[in-house]
């Protein structure tokens, strides 16, 4: 390999016996050194015949593209100074003339209105004003008005010196007249001298502009054509200096050589055979247990609410802890027996937050489910529904779970004929099938696993009406329902539901299988879904999830809740 911020090549070979170790280096270095000069040689010399060919054909066509250029101008009559073409200088020449043009016609033309509005008894114009003769006959004018107003007063308006002033003055204005007339002629003939001038530049800017436009439509040829040599002439001086960049390369080629040729070496180089097996058995362990933890961290289960809400960005509102084995339905009756305890706290926390989840609202209808069995649903919703009775609340519990109902374990089996499937196929009255629970006055629809279709029976209109029913009497409604890995039950009942709560049992269920088993779920229950973490080990319960209690439990005086209708 290289060395570092070098070009020194280092060769290394090993082999069994030094002398061969040596000979293989110093053969393998040779022979790469033959072999890039002879290979470099052999591809300057290919590069700069293909560079000489392109070169001599790129110089025909850009002279071949200037002498198009030259006859092209010749043929059109296309002549450029430094500020143009001439057919443009010239057009802008007329244009100008034609603007002086009219501009003294225009000023011959407003001296003449002036003139002739001013009239041989009113007022004279400019022209009229600055002639010198009438400015005289003016002051003459003047001083025999005021001689004959004097000699008015003096003698009389009919007296002979008076009477001749008056004659005298008409003879002065007669001359003025005169003159301001041969001022208006004098206007006349340079208005006709100023539009004649305008309509021969007119004229003459008429023909410059269609010389011009014929001139335009050559030059356009000529621009394209000029961009076409220009082109060719800029892959000409590329190609030049590309040649002559390959010449240089070619003239300061470098030699490779050989800075120290290979020795034998006198002993052997490299590791002992037992240092080298103890770091392969370290690497080997090292990789296994890192394929264990990376197994563990995509396919294990949760162990933390932390992670539970991160990987399915599902509100978390509680954790319960584990009982033990053969306690599995002891939650339901701890809740009443100490019912200031942590778990009891914490049920009412999670009822509380599940508010929340609903937008705000009560969650008057609340589906509690979970991915798999054995996560705790049943024993989450038997103890929620049977606290939340017991501090005073109207709750109806619903064993939806008509395959696998669990509830009669609790609370013991429904009275024959008085179940949900009962009531949904009409064979009996929603106020005759419900139970009450001695303890705590908790109101029982449950199933006897009677019906062959049970998912039938959900999506039934009378399972609306009787879902709208309970939502109308009670103040909560749960819903135990069967597990959304096994049957789509709950698919159907979240429909029916204000809320979601998803039982996820500690270091027990998949992660992947929790979180396909949310994707199954509408979409439009994922805001209103809350999980809670269960068969937790007490000595590793989340305490942001988990309240301690605070006093000493008691058990209160229960009093039974009478059935609908009784």
């Amino acid at each position: 390999g290289t060395t570092e911020n070098s070009n020194v090549v280092v060769v290394r070979y090993v082999a069994d016996t030094a002398e061969e170790a040596a000979l293989v280096v110093n053969t393998l270095m040779n022979r790469y050194i033959s072999q890039e000069v002879n290979a470099k040689r052999d591809t300057t010399l290919q590069a700069n015949e293909w560079l000489t060919e392109r070169l001599t054909a790129l110089r025909e066509d850009m002279e071949a593209a200037d002498r198009k250029i030259q006859e092209y101008r010749e043929r059109t009559g296309l002549l450029e100074t430094s500020q143009g073409t001439i057919s443009t200088l010239q057009l802008g020449e007329q244009q100008t003339r034609v603007a002086v043009a009219r501009q003294e016609l225009a000023r011959a033309q407003a001296a003449l209105d002036s003139a002739l509005r001013s009239g041989s008894g009113g007022s004279a114009a400019m022209e009229a004003l600055t002639s010198p003769t009438v400015q005289a006959l003016r002051t003459r004018e003047a001083e025999i008005s005021a001689r004959s107003a004097s000699l008015a007063q003096q003698l009389g308006r009919n007296h002979p010196d008076r009477l001749a002033a008056e004659a005298e003055l008409r003879g002065v204005q007669r001359q003025i007249g005169a003159e301001i007339s041969k001022v208006v002629a004098s206007l006349r003939r340079e208005v006709d001298a100023a539009r004649d001038r305008l309509a021969e530049a007119q004229s003459s800017l008429t023909s410059t502009t269609r010389t011009a436009r014929t001139g335009a439509q050559a030059e356009v040829g000529l621009l394209a054509l000029t961009r076409e040599a220009d082109a060719k002439r800029q892959i000409y001086q590329t190609f030049l200096t590309r040649a002559e960049q390959t010449r240089m390369a070619s003239a300061q080629f470098p030699l490779a050589r050989v800075i120290s040729p290979a020795v034998a070496p006198y002993r052997p180089s490299g590791p002992p055979g037992s240092v080298v097996a103890a770091f392969c058995a370290f690497v080997g362990l090292f990789l296994v247990g890192g394929i264990l933890v990376l197994r563990r961290l995509t396919h294990g289960a949760f162990n933390s609410v932390q992670d539970l809400v991160t990987m399915t960005g599902i509100q978390n509102v509680g954790s319960l802890p584990a009982l033990g084995r053969g306690r599995r339905n002891k939650m339901p009756a701890l809740v009443l027996d100490q019912g200031q305890s942590g778990i009891a706290e914490t049920l009412r926390a999670l009822r509380l937050n599940m508010q929340t989840v609903a937008g705000g609202g009560p969650a008057n209808t609340v589906l509690v489910t979970s991915s798999a069995i054995g996560d705790g649903k049943s024993t989450v919703a038997s103890s929620l529904a049977r606290l939340s009775a017991a501090d005073g609340l109207r709750v109806l519990l619903i064993e939806t779970d008509m395959r696998r109902p669990q509830l009669s374990a609790i609370f013991g089996a429904p009275w024959p004929g008085r179940s949900i499937e009962a009531v949904l196929n009409g064979e009996t009255r929603f106020e005759d099938a419900i139970q009450v629970d001695e303890r705590s006055g908790l109101h029982l629809l449950l199933s006897d696993r009677s019906s062959s279709n049970p998912q039938a029976l959900i999506e039934s209109r009378q399972f609306a009406e009787l879902i709208n029913r309970a939502r109308r009497e009670y103040r909560l409604v749960i819903l135990d329902s069967p597990p959304v890995m096994r049957v789509a039950d709950a698919v159907v009942l979240s429909q029916h539901s204000d809320a979601v709560l998803f039982a996820v049992g500690w270091e027990r269920t998949p992660r992947t299988v929790v979180l396909e088993a949310m994707r199954r779920l509408p979409r439009s229950m994922r805001a209103r879904m809350a999980t809670v973490m269960t068969r937790v080990r007490p000595g590793r319960l989340d305490p942001l999830g988990y309240y301690e209690g605070y006093a000493k439990s008691t058990t209160p005086d229960l009093k039974r809740l009478p059935a609908p209708g009784a």
